[in-house]
């Protein structure tokens, strides 16, 4: 049976196994385990967030990442208004 990190670059790897310890990534956080500069941070948390691994909560300067919840839909799935989906 293959990993579920299966095809995940190490950084990934990283940041999905600190989440499954910690809860919870910040950007900050993600910058000094994984040594990237922040543009670089951002930029390879959104790809992410985008590929259904992580969501991002928070708002404003206070944003954190959590392991996408087996209830949360990745982005472009369409969504029946009565919350059923398809």
């Amino acid at each position: 049976m293959p990993s579920e990190d299966a095809g995940r670059t190490d950084r990934q790897k990283k940041a999905l196994s600190y989440i499954r310890q910690h809860g919870t990534i910040t950007r900050s956080r993600y910058e000094a385990i994984s040594g990237l500069p922040v543009h670089t941070a951002k930029r390879e948390l959104a790809r992410m967030v985008k590929a259904g691994l992580i969501v991002r909560r928070g708002g404003g300067r206070n944003y954190w990442y959590e392991l996408r919840d087996s209830g949360d839909v990745p982005q472009g799935v369409p969504q029946d208004p009565m919350g059923n989906r398809s």
